[in-house]
């Protein structure tokens, strides 16, 4: 049996930083800017692989491009 001091854990860890929403210029939440922020933080997280970032995702590569690109995110 595996007990919980047998895998030396924190007793008390820290909850992960809250990372604040994108505004835009006029201080407003922009969904674009959401999007985009999540999407990057995915492909930091594959080390740049789009095509693995798309797949976790659930978008095609090509809608990947246009979130990383500089069009309009739902303007599409």
């Amino acid at each position: 049996m595996i007990r919980p001091e047998d895998l030396n854990l924190p007793s008390n860890p820290e909850p992960a930083p809250v990372a604040h929403p994108p505004l835009d210029a006029t201080g407003n939440l922009s969904l674009d800017g959401v999007i985009r922020r999540h999407v990057q933080y995915v492909l930091d997280l594959n080390h740049g692989n789009k095509l693995r970032t798309s797949r976790d995702l659930a978008i095609s590569r090509s809608t990947l491009y246009r979130i990383l690109g500089d069009q309009a995110i739902l303007a599409q």
